[in-house]
């Protein structure tokens, strides 16, 4: 379940009276994710998706991805437009927190993807680090090698608990990575969060 932040109906009402995208007829939370609280919304003028950013997404890091989202909806990918509210921004608050608003995509995920999916999957990844080879936005992975010490660091004193050698095991490997991690190769824009009920079809 990733509906964290309850919203009730009047929250809504007032919330969307910040955008120019009609009257409230329908919401319903997504219990789909695990990191943002999402609704389903439904106005007189369209579908939309209310996105309520919880704590593990950094507000210095929202202008990064609605302007990469505004980019690759502008190059015809299938990706949601990002909607501005009545003050020009993208970023609007709900409930004390950050929140944004989207335009509605068509489709289901699945649970099983087939060989057929996947290859589907792997051009639409394609298109997306060609149209965004020369964005000069960036943003640092925080799952990648760089910060993998890090995320360790934080469960090492639990390690022992799950197998006596594990610690020794961890350090040994993220040794071996960090020690063969290439350099200088090509770098660019990604969908790290390719998972498959992320993929619509």
């Amino acid at each position: 379940m990733a509906i964290y932040t309850k919203l009730s109906e009047n929250n809504l009402k007032e919330f969307f009276l910040k955008y120019n995208l009609g009257k409230l007829l329908n919401y319903k939370g997504i219990q789909e994710g695990i990191e943002n609280t999402n609704y389903f919304i439904q106005t007189d003028k369209g579908k939309f998706i209310l996105t309520v950013y919880e704590k593990r997404v950094e507000e210095k890091d929202l202008p990064f991805f609605m302007g990469l989202m505004r980019n690759l909806f502008d190059a015809n990918f299938p990706s949601p437009e990002p909607i501005i509210n009545k003050n020009g921004n993208y970023i609007t608050e709900i409930s004390g927190k950050k929140a944004a608003v989207v335009s509605f995509l068509d489709g289901s995920s699945k649970k099983n993807l087939n060989p057929n999916d996947c290859h589907k999957v792997g051009i639409q990844a394609a298109k997306l680090h060609l149209i965004t080879k020369n964005l000069t936005g960036k943003r640092e992975n925080k799952l990648s090698v760089n910060f993998w010490r890090k995320i360790y660091k934080k469960v090492q004193k639990d390690c022992s608990r799950i197998h006596l050698n594990l610690t020794k095991t961890i350090e040994k490997n993220l040794d071996e990575i960090e020690n063969n991690w290439p350099k200088n190769i090509p770098s660019g824009i990604i969908h790290a969060d390719l998972f498959p009920d992320n993929i619509f079809f």
